[in-house]
């Protein structure tokens, strides 16, 4: 079982590392104030750092993890200010789709209006930004309930909704999207060295 920050690195060639600071079921909220600071002073001139949040936000059932939208798009436009102050380049990554079919077979966006409220701030700011929830949505569909099953992992045997990969081919390909995203396509994010150091990943789910 295995978020795709976890995998990314087997796709990167040349000299490039991955620092994955995720950490599952955090919101925004908590994130930005227990683990981004470190990840900061950490993160050097010309890094990368893939922002994945939304997964946990929009669980409007649950007080401890609910982040309301106005605040959730505030934290990402904090979390790519100080990383661009930084001289990093930000990009926003929406949260990876569920399991999750209606009865007709269409797969059901169960993230609720995160990820185009974090669309919206990318636009806002400039910043790249990858529809993940778009794309794994999209490769779902192709799959198909019935043989996409196999590929999550499941707490509960009768669980219709889940999040976590448990095998290779959906997690090759969720792993496979982030990478299409060219550094030159936002001019006013580019690192100012040749060469790009490192890729973080900070990407609850």
């Amino acid at each position: 079982m295995a978020g795709w920050g976890q995998k990314i690195e087997d796709f990167l060639s040349g000299p490039v590392t991955v620092a994955n600071y995720a950490r599952s079921a955090m919101t925004t909220r908590k994130y930005f104030t227990e683990r981004f600071p470190a990840m900061l002073n950490r993160m050097k001139r010309g890094d990368i750092v893939l922002i994945g949040f939304g997964g946990v936000d929009h669980m409007i059932s649950n007080g401890m993890r609910h982040v309301p939208v106005p605040e959730y798009q505030e934290l990402l436009r904090l979390f790519a200010r100080y990383i661009h102050a930084e001289g990093g380049v930000p990009v926003l990554v929406t949260p990876c789709a569920r399991y999750a079919f209606a009865p007709t077979g269409e797969v059901v966006n169960t993230r609720g209006e995160y990820p185009r409220a974090m669309l919206e701030v990318a636009a806002e700011l400039g910043a790249p930004v990858i529809d993940l929830t778009g794309r794994t949505m999209e490769l779902w569909a192709q799959i198909g309930p019935t043989r996409l099953r196999q590929y999550f992992a499941w707490v509960d045997a009768g669980s219709t909704r889940s999040t976590r990969t448990d095998r290779s081919t959906p997690r090759t390909s969720i792993t496979r999207a982030p990478l299409r995203w060219p550094v030159s396509s936002c001019p006013n994010c580019a690192p100012s060295e040749s060469s790009i150091r490192r890729t973080w990943t900070s990407t609850p789910s």
